[in-house]
């Protein structure tokens, strides 16, 4: 995701040099925005899915003993 923040960053550097609609550039950091806050969530969601794999696997090596 950070690189696909700084590929969107250098996007709007771009296009405003360009001299493209503020509109356009709004909508784009809006975007950019919303993925920015879902990085926590997935971010915890994945180390959840971690610790639930180490407890299957932990329980799985406890079981064939």
């Amino acid at each position: 995701m950070l690189a696909e923040a700084e590929t969107r960053m250098q996007m709007i550097e771009a296009a405003s040099v360009r001299g493209s609609a503020v509109a356009d550039s709004e909508l784009i950091l809006k975007k950019l925005s919303a993925r920015v806050s879902d990085l926590p969530l997935a971010l915890e969601e994945a180390k959840m899915a971690q610790e639930i794999r180490a407890e299957l696997e932990s329980e799985d090596e406890l079981s064939k003993n």
